[in-house]
């Protein structure tokens, strides 16, 4: 069973809730980010041996289909105390922070922290009551942004506040709760005086426009997907200019796994499958087959007669 650095996951889950670029929540209520296949098989343990090949197959149809030389299974996590091998211990499945922007429930002050590798960072205590000789914890916000590209970055609370694409104001931001169970009742506040609420930044047009790319400016200029890519690390992007818009970061549709499959044929001969053949040939499993067989044309052919 691969194992996250706060806990479990099946192999199957990596396929679907959980692959790359997914979002999973860890006890202790961290979200964290399953990183791309780049940081996979990273071994924790320096004395440790790495044996890549142990985790490769092969399946020729989905390698022909998807154009790749071989694939590889998910490393199962082995703890380095009670294994006597010292091959493939301690391998983990990669992940990310994210959201990188965290919120104060008692000061409400917003504040962008960094991308842990691997999830670290545990608790992050609140700087703005540390000064007030209180400890307080940061939690991940609840919101983030995706485009229909299939990427994904943090909510732009400062362009959002300030109704501008790149804002001089550098004071601080803080995440207002009014009460209310919509998103009118969230509002984002600067401490220069600016505040706006969170209401539409979930809402997308027909044309594929959202609420959140068209009306984040106050004048016409339309505020766009950066093309970024979490899962890969901080700073990683590329280019797209499609329409942005808000998410629950727990939300159903923050998520799809592409799937693709294939009927598995040994090319090999097995001897287990000539045993089975050979069963398959000889009385009473031929006789039985061929019962159902002729039962079989029988129905069908009276079925050709009704019609």
């Amino acid at each position: 069973m691969p194992k996250s650095p706060s806990g479990p996951l099946r192999r199957g889950q990596l396929i679907a809730p959980f692959g790359v670029g997914a979002m999973v929540i860890v006890p202790g209520g961290t979200s964290l980010i399953i990183g791309g296949l780049d940081y996979w098989y990273d071994r924790r343990d320096p004395k440790a041996k790495l044996d890549e090949e142990e985790y490769k197959f092969q399946e020729w149809r989905l390698q022909n289909l998807l154009n790749v030389d071989h694939f590889r299974m998910p490393p199962d996590y082995r703890d380095p105390v009670r294994q006597a091998s010292k091959q493939n211990l301690g391998l983990t499945i990669p992940t990310f922070r994210f959201p990188s922007w965290h919120f104060c429930s008692e000061c409400r002050v917003l504040l962008s922290m960094p991308m842990y590798a691997s999830g670290k960072g545990g608790k992050l205590k609140c700087p703005e009551c540390e000064k007030n000789k209180k400890t307080r914890y940061l939690f991940q916000v609840p919101f983030v942004a995706m485009c229909a590209n299939g990427h994904l970055q943090d909510f732009p609370w400062r362009e959002w506040v300030h109704k501008e694409k790149r804002p001089n104001c550098d004071k601080k931001l803080r995440l207002i709760s009014t009460g209310s169970a919509t998103l009118a009742g969230q509002k984002v506040k600067c401490d220069c005086g600016q505040e706006r609420s969170l209401a539409g930044i979930t809402t997308a047009n027909p044309s594929g426009m959202t609420t959140l790319s068209k009306d984040l400016c106050a004048s016409d200029e339309e505020f766009l997907c950066q093309g970024s890519k979490p899962w890969l690390g901080e700073g990683q992007n590329e280019e797209c200019n499609s329409p942005i818009r808000g998410s629950l970061r727990s939300a159903a549709n923050l998520y799809f796994a592409k799937v693709e499959s294939s009927i598995y044929l040994p090319l090999a001969e097995r001897a287990d499958l000539q045993e089975l053949e050979n069963i398959l040939l000889r009385p009473p499993a031929s006789t039985n087959l061929s019962i159902l067989r002729d039962a079989k044309d029988a129905t069908t052919g009276e079925m050709l007669q009704l019609l």
